[in-house]
């Protein structure tokens, strides 16, 4: 055996590569054991690494993190763990040596099982224990879990789109009937799409999702308890509107296999006719057999994007070309308090040269609040540093002056265009 790729539960190992001295040999004797590992030393050149990385990680059954000093001043490896954590991943924790944790990873691994290699007086005895953690058994070869059930993929939920539902005022009802349940579900999350056929696309968690762009909403929902044993249950699913009137529900079985940690729900908000749910906003009821329903508010938009925008287009991209915008439309603002600058500094000399010393004193103060105003504004054009600001404003101030009110007066002759393509980049989030 070697790094692990296949369809069946496997440990993806987390660590920094100055580390790969002391990990990778422990990595060999786990494969060795008969463990299905997975680790990044099997990336081929000219891969895309962080989307593999990814990749590998959302499919992974456990992930076992290898923590030192420098995993913890590790960028790559905190994403991962942030990833796993946000995902719910089943972790364990091994303590290369003795280390802090920071950069928020104490939140992260602070509860979850660890194993110290410190505790142990040779690599031989630490590395036996690590082979006998049960948290990793359901990724060895040969692991059959308690009872004589067969093991099944989590299947997404059948697609069920009614054409007329009931309109009912049973929200109040519904919320009763399954508020003295046991708790099942921990968190959910929305992920917005337009292939109803694959329950766990890529993105981000979104409370508001415009049907403009996308046509199907996929519930993501983490289990309170990971699953032990393989079992089915019936999920059910009812969503209102904000006059508490049903507009969708189902009920189906699903199948849950030991380690499953999480299922998928789908709600198809727009068909294939382009008729869309109405804007507003929906409240989704999801429950586990007899478990209390847990509540999940969401909002539907309907704003067509500009043609320019590409509904292609990833979050993180979206969310930078709105900075920039954000940027260029403060110009305009700073460009007018530079020349209301310049007057005022026109007056105090004028005053000043006729003795109209109040006048001119009140001029001078009055330019200097409007210089202050500036090196703040400054702020949201991207000059984060004060002490360049300052030096721009005071020190170069008639030269940098003259950029400001040039750049304001290009970007207010685009304020129309810059505000349209704005409020078309917002109505895609």
């Amino acid at each position: 055996m070697g790094i692990y790729e296949g369809q069946e539960n496997y440990i993806f190992v987390s660590y920094a590569h100055k580390d790969k001295d002391v990990v990778l040999p422990i990595v060999d004797a786990m494969i060795a054991g008969g463990f299905r590992v997975w680790y990044d030393q099997g990336i081929e050149a000219g891969t895309e690494w962080p989307a593999y990385i990814e990749d590998h990680l959302l499919a992974c059954e456990r992930v076992l993190v290898f923590i030192s000093p420098y995993s913890v001043e590790s960028i790559n490896c905190r994403n991962e763990i942030n990833l796993a954590a946000t995902e719910n991943k089943e972790m364990l924790v091994v303590y290369l040596e003795d280390t802090k944790l920071m950069h928020g990873l104490n939140l992260q691994l602070g509860a979850k099982q660890s194993l110290f290699r410190s505790r142990h007086t040779d690599d031989r005895s630490f590395v036996e224990e690590l082979l006998k953690a049960k948290i990793l058994e359901c990724c060895r070869e040969g692991y059959t879990p308690e009872g004589d059930v067969a093991q099944v993929k989590l299947p997404p939920m059948q697609k069920r789109v009614t054409e007329s539902v009931p309109v009912t005022n049973d929200y109040v009802a519904t919320v009763s009937a399954r508020r003295s349940g046991p708790s099942a579900i921990s968190r959910v999350g929305a992920i917005p799409s337009n292939n109803p056929e694959n329950p766990w696309p890529g993105g981000t968690y979104m409370q508001s999702i415009n049907t403009s762009s996308y046509s199907t909403v996929h519930f993501h929902c983490n289990l309170l308890h990971t699953a032990t044993k393989a079992m089915t249950c019936t999920v059910g699913i009812r969503i209102f509107n904000e006059k508490d009137a049903l507009v969708y529900e189902s009920t189906t079985p699903l199948a849950f296999k030991p380690g499953d940690q999480r299922f998928s729900l789908r709600w198809v908000v727009k068909d294939a006719s382009g008729l869309a749910q109405a804007p507003g906003v929906y409240t989704a009821l999801i429950w586990i057999d007899d478990s209390k329903a847990y509540e999940f508010p969401i909002r539907l938009t309907s704003s067509t994007p500009s043609p320019e925008v590409d509904s292609s287009m990833t979050y993180e991209v979206v969310k930078k070309e709105i900075e920039e915008i954000e940027k260029k439309l403060a110009f305009p603002k700073i460009a007018l308090l530079q020349l209301l600058n310049w007057g005022c500094f026109i007056l105090t000399m004028s005053w000043m040269a006729n003795e109209n010393f109040i006048l001119g004193f009140a001029a001078m103060m009055t330019a200097l609040v409007l210089s202050v105003n500036i090196c703040k504004e400054l702020k949201k054009v991207g000059l984060k540093s004060l002490l360049l600001r300052l030096v721009l404003v005071y020190l170069i101030g008639f030269y940098f002056g003259i950029y400001l009110v040039v750049m304001g007066g290009i970007n207010l002759i685009n304020k129309k265009a810059l505000k349209d393509r704005l409020a078309a980049l917002k109505s895609t989030l």
